[in-house]
């Protein structure tokens, strides 16, 4: 079967074709959780191009794929991390959940999960974007750090979940990664989206964090 591995607010543009949309998708608005402070922000700049994030439940393994986009805890700050918002587009289902995951930085991509830092098969308010709490959170000292929101979902039913892109770069660029290379575009660990997709999507993914800092 053919995966839709880039969508854009007026197609979804499949690795060997082209379907229309019924419409463009649009981009929620900054979700701002009552009691919790907004520690990052990066939920703006929308560039209308999306790309798979997904694991697909329906056991095509080599289909699954991951983003991740990176941020900096200040130097001499503390956050806990309680609730990741983001932008994204077309899952066209409502059987889905989310897994979040907290990299460390090692030399400029995710290396070790951050201890606690791995959450799955959350229920995040709202689709195709998603305001996820992760319950108590996780607890992130000074550093640099890499942060994954992953759908799950079937590819059969026509569940083809898109992360929203900015504009922008901010601090390293958004990396991807589909181990099993399903997609076909070679990308089997971390690279940047530009180099896995083409310069229309040299940008970093939408999301926002928060929770508390001290």
């Amino acid at each position: 079967m053919k995966t839709n591995l880039l969508l854009a607010a007026t197609a979804v543009i499949a690795l060997t074709g082209v379907s229309a949309m019924a419409a463009p998708p649009m981009v929620s608005p900054v979700r701002h959780s009552p009691g919790k402070q907004v520690l990052y922000n990066q939920n703006d700049n929308p560039s209308y191009a999306y790309v798979n994030s997904q694991n697909d439940t329906g056991g095509d393994t080599a289909n699954n794929d991951q983003g991740a986009d990176d941020f900096i805890v200040p130097s001499g700050k503390t956050w806990k991390v309680t609730e990741v918002d983001v932008t994204g587009c077309c899952a066209y289902t409502t059987s889905i959940t989310e897994n979040v995951y907290f990299y460390k930085d090692k030399n400029g991509v995710p290396g070790k999960l951050v201890r606690h830092g791995s959450f799955s098969n959350l229920s995040g308010t709202g689709n195709p974007s998603f305001a996820i709490s992760l319950g108590t959170g996780v607890r992130l000292k000074a550093g640099h750090y890499w942060v994954s929101v992953v759908a799950n979902c079937d590819y059969e039913t026509g569940c083809g979940w898109g992360w929203g892109e900015t504009s922008t770069i901010n601090n390293d660029a958004a990396l991807w990664q589909n181990p099993g290379n399903g997609h076909g575009t070679g990308c089997t660990t971390w690279t940047t989206l530009e180099t896995c997709l083409g310069g229309a999507y040299a940008g970093d993914f939408m999301f926002e964090l928060q929770g508390k800092s001290k």
